[in-house]
């Protein structure tokens, strides 16, 4: 399987097998998994080949608070392990903050915003210090910088430029 030497292949299943907890599911239907462990199947085997860039659409939707926790953090921590460039598409703005670094805006086709997260969010903390208390979540900054897209007068329009 993608030319890995069988040795190699096996002590990477055994690794991902332990990392997410697949042993008790190795022996079950597809059917009979929840969704959460369907999905703890097929990013541990969307990783057993240690690719270099992994695209991953939407790998939390549908799934429950505990769920979106174990797979964010699988993400991160076997990125960091393997090396894997994670390209994530998500509207889970929770998905965005826990496992990427860096994002891109993207509304009606155009690239609003590439930045690193921290970046985004301190500058948004700046433009708005009087309103906010603590960090704002992201999908404030995001809904904020999709309504300044489409007018020109909107607060957070500097934020674009």
């Amino acid at each position: 399987m993608y030319e890995l030497p069988r040795a190699v292949r096996r002590a990477r299943l055994d690794a991902l097998i332990d990392a997410f907890a697949l042993e008790p599911l190795l022996d079950r239907p597809v059917r009979q998994l929840s969704l959460g462990e369907r999905m703890r199947c097929e990013v541990a085997a969307s990783l057993l080949h240690a690719p270099r860039v992994l695209f991953l659409d939407e790998p939390t939707i549908g799934l429950d608070v505990t769920a979106k926790a174990t797979i964010r953090e699988l993400l991160q921590h076997r990125a960091e392990v393997d090396g894997t460039t994670l390209l994530l598409t998500s509207h889970d703005t929770g998905d965005i903050e826990e496992v990427c670094d860096r994002v891109i805006i993207i509304h009606r086709g155009r690239i609003l915003l590439d930045t690193a997260i921290e970046e985004l969010k301190r500058r948004y903390r700046r433009t708005r210090q009087v309103t906010i208390v603590d960090d704002a979540p992201l999908d404030v900054v995001i809904r904020d910088l999709y309504e300044a897209a489409d007018d020109p007068d909107h607060e957070m329009r500097e934020v674009l430029t």
